[in-house]
């Protein structure tokens, strides 16, 4: 913890300070009076002089007389974010890319870490992720990403918010609807159809997206809101 006498690696926004000073109505004396410095102390530090002596405990004094917050004096060197512990730095670079896999080699030249710090990073990341939704997936050597947990959320559970955040809201495009009319009218007896770039697709993947559903009885069947977008009947 940095105590009073600590001094304050970075430097004031000189601008904000004096800026701040004016709105308050106060001069460099009233100022300097009312934090316990001199006079010559606060036109040195309006000045960018002094800095490198200045202390937190004196910075603290002025924002309140100033009534602003520590944050909106601090110069650029302090407002850039802290450096984040190495876990956390991954765990951003898989959620940038969610989805996707990163291969641990671009991951660590990437951050310039050697291949034990990458390790370390990503056991510290594992243990965190314990008890979250979240998991950290591996897939063949040095590939990571990050994944939902399956036993978080049920099958009904994912085709709801599924079809409440895709179909309800973005709708269908012209090649989902074409599709899925070829769908509904074969009965969807067909474990792989073709999609508009004539690529195989599964029902399950189609289930994923919300598109389609199963139960028992019935098997495959596009979902009522499907059903509705396409003018085949009320959700």
């Amino acid at each position: 913890m940095t105590r009073d006498g600590d001094t304050l690696p970075s430097v004031l926004d000189t601008k904000v300070l004096v800026a701040r000073r004016n709105e308050a109505g106060l001069s460099r004396r009233e100022l300097a009076q009312s934090v316990g410095v001199s006079q010559s102390t606060i036109r040195l530090l309006e000045q960018g002089a002094n800095h490198d002596v200045l202390t937190l405990g004196l910075v603290v004094r002025i924002c309140t007389v100033l009534g602003i917050q520590l944050g909106a004096v601090l110069g650029e060197a302090q407002s850039k974010r802290r450096i984040a512990p190495d876990d956390r730095l991954l765990e951003a670079a898989l959620a940038d890319n969610f989805g996707r896999t990163l291969h641990r080699s671009d991951l660590e030249r990437g951050f310039g870490w050697a291949q034990a710090r990458f390790t370390q990073a990503v056991r510290r990341l594992d243990e965190r992720l314990v008890g979250t939704g979240l998991m950290l997936h591996r897939s063949g050597w040095g590939k990571y990403s990050l994944r939902a947990r399956a036993d978080v959320m049920s099958n009904d559970e994912r085709e709801r918010v599924l079809r409440a955040s895709g179909v309800d809201r973005k709708g269908l495009d012209v090649a989902q609807a074409q599709m899925l009319r070829n769908l509904q009218g074969s009965g969807l007896a067909e474990r792989r159809v073709n999609n508009a770039a004539n690529t195989r697709i599964t029902l399950g993947a189609l289930q994923k997206q919300g598109l389609v559903e199963t139960d028992p009885d019935q098997g495959y069947h596009l979902t009522e809101v499907v059903n509705f977008s396409l003018g085949f009947g009320s959700p």
